[in-house]
């Protein structure tokens, strides 16, 4: 895995590994094999004074279902808590994406709570659930 400095609301895998002084995030890529990038996690400053990052996760649709989203995760959090010194990770997660929230909470993640009608998407209004790790709760599941 490789990590750089960039920003990635709304861009692919790909746009990440090309453009990353354009960017304004921590970003991992996550290759395969062949050095194709098939995951990107990434941790975008909220609060620089509180260490707190916002997390979010990129993964290759050829390529979900195969552990490269866990192994993405896993990587960026422990850069954020052992490198960055992170105090939280958070990220916000559709409510209807279940399977993305219960991996969420395998990786340690506690739901703080719900924003309503938080995300514009395909045409309406979703609910997102926000989750966050600090970093003490992370060095106890070390």
């Amino acid at each position: 895995a490789h990590f750089f400095r960039g920003f990635t609301m709304g861009v692919s895998i790909e746009q990440c590994t090309r453009a990353p002084e354009l960017m304004r995030a921590h970003i991992l890529i996550l290759p395969d094999d062949k050095g194709k990038p098939i995951a990107a996690g990434t941790l975008a400053d909220t609060d620089r004074i509180l260490r707190i990052y916002k997390f979010g996760l990129l993964t290759d649709p050829d390529e979900q279902h195969n552990g490269v989203g866990r192994i993405a995760m896993e990587q960026t959090i422990e850069w954020a808590f052992r490198n960055m010194n992170a105090h939280k990770v958070f990220c916000e997660i559709l409510v209807d994406d279940e399977r993305i929230w219960r991996a969420s909470e395998l990786a340690g993640f506690t739901r703080e709570g719900t924003h309503r009608e938080s995300m514009y998407l395909r045409g309406r209004l979703h609910d997102e659930h926000v989750y966050s790790m600090l970093k003490h709760e992370y060095m106890e599941r070390q």
